[in-house]
């Protein structure tokens, strides 16, 4: 049996499974991902699987998905927590492997849940809503319609 010599003769799966052992640790996956070629691909498929968006850093999300729109095809999980009115959403969002979206202290009609809802409308199963906010009971039910898959519901209000 011959040993694996290279780091790029080691299985897809194992280097998936290192990776994910940093799942959070966004300093550790962004030190693999600028530690070689081979990781640096699957470093950034874990640190954009789930991603929150908040006052502190729409600016910087906004500009890496600009420059780099297939990034956005990584999440799975993504917040956005009172992003401010005055920044527009990313032009290039396309998010169609978005399963769990949480919205947190956002109203409705504001641009970034528009713009996130017509990007992932078809792939939203969960929807985590935290002291949100919306006109009226009709202007909410057609919210909820635009995701057609939608399974899950989680209300919160603090």
């Amino acid at each position: 049996m011959s040993h694996p010599t290279y780091l790029s003769d080691l299985p897809l799966e194992l280097h998936l499974q290192i990776l994910g052992c940093f799942r959070g640790d966004k300093r550790t996956l962004h030190a693999c991902a600028l530690t070689c070629k081979l990781w640096h691909e699957l470093a950034q498929r874990t640190l954009y699987d789930s991603v929150q968006v908040d006052a502190k850093n729409t600016t910087a999300f906004r500009y890496a998905v600009d420059l780099r729109p297939q990034l956005t095809n990584h999440i799975r999980e993504l917040t956005l927590s009172a992003v401010p009115r005055l920044t527009n959403p990313p032009s290039k969002l396309h998010t169609p492997k978005v399963q769990l979206l949480r919205l947190v202290g956002m109203d409705m009609s504001h641009p970034w849940v528009k713009a996130v809802i017509a990007a992932c409308k078809l792939s939203v199963q969960m929807l985590s809503l935290r002291d949100c906010f919306t006109g009226d009971l009709e202007t909410f039910l057609a919210f909820l319609q635009e995701m057609p898959y939608l399974r899950n519901i989680e209300l919160e209000h603090a």
